[in-house]
């Protein structure tokens, strides 16, 4: 792509605003606001991702123990042999 010189000298620059001029205050307070209202939804979109991995992790925590509990269970019934009784009616008769 090629441009006249007087176009691609004014291409980069604002408009309006000489090369070195300050910002005006309106400006500023322009970017401030975009800027905080950016680090806002940055900072609701990463709490937002922490609760969700919160929640899965609690998820996975209970169904593991409810898994572990179960085989647990099936492993004391298969190899219950009438001789004691059940670890879980011993365990009720304990406390």
């Amino acid at each position: 792509v090629f441009v006249r010189g007087d176009q691609a000298a004014g291409f980069l620059h604002k408009a309006g605003r000489a090369r070195r001029s300050p910002k005006s205050r309106a400006e500023q307070l322009m970017e401030a606001r975009v800027t905080l209202t950016a680090d806002r939804r940055r900072s609701e979109h990463r709490e937002e991702q922490l609760a969700r991995w919160e929640n899965w992790v609690e998820e996975e925590k209970t169904e593991s123990y409810e898994r572990h509990r179960e085989s647990s269970e099936q492993w004391r019934e298969w190899h219950f042999d009438g001789v004691y009784p059940p670890y879980h009616a011993a365990m009720r008769q304990s406390v």
